[in-house]
């Protein structure tokens, strides 16, 4: 019995870790499915004139409905993908022009219920960050349900991104 109450304990705590600790906040739920954005290898600091790179995850909260999330080769010429960006002197730097759309260029992520899949998504092939300071970064996805014709929009929680200067030469002459 105590081995089986030690194993259900180190689950319980893997659980905890992938649906909190290692993720962003998650969005709210729409038409059960969540959304969360973070920087790539974690973390929320970048230095200046280094790729923003976020990993978008979609969580099916759902009990019998697949979530088909459609996707380009290159996820960033995707239309359905879009953002909302605040620069740390307040102004809005969100990406203005909607991607160009490649036709026949994709795939789709089928995500079952109670599944997490995650993406990567380098959004500083479309908004810039250059200004040192912090910037919010929310996500705004529009996706369907596998067999439904109609799409809805999955919004993320804030990411608070700091853009760092470079870091100081160290060597010693």
């Amino acid at each position: 019995m105590k081995t089986y109450l030690h194993c259900f304990s180190i689950l319980a705590v893997f659980s905890a870790f992938a649906d909190g600790i290692e993720t962003n906040n998650w969005g709210a739920t729409t038409n059960g499915v969540q959304v969360s954005i973070g920087l790539s290898g974690g973390g929320e600091k970048i230095t200046i004139n280094q790729p923003v790179k976020l990993v978008i995850r979609f969580k099916n909260v759902s009990t019998n409905e697949i979530l088909n999330v459609s996707r380009q080769s290159l996820l960033e010429s995707d239309d359905s993908y879009s953002f909302v960006v605040i620069s740390q002197s307040g102004q809005d730097v969100s990406p203005s022009a909607k991607p160009r759309f490649i036709p026949g260029s994709g795939t789709s992520i089928r995500i079952a219920p109670r599944q997490v899949k995650a993406v990567q998504y380098e959004l500083s092939r479309r908004c810039k960050f250059d200004e040192i300071g912090a910037y919010k970064v929310i996500a705004k996805i529009e996706l369907k349900l596998l067999g439904k014709s109609k799409m809805f929009q999955a919004v993320s929680s804030p990411l608070c991104v700091s853009i760092v200067p470079d870091a100081p030469n160290s060597e010693l002459p």
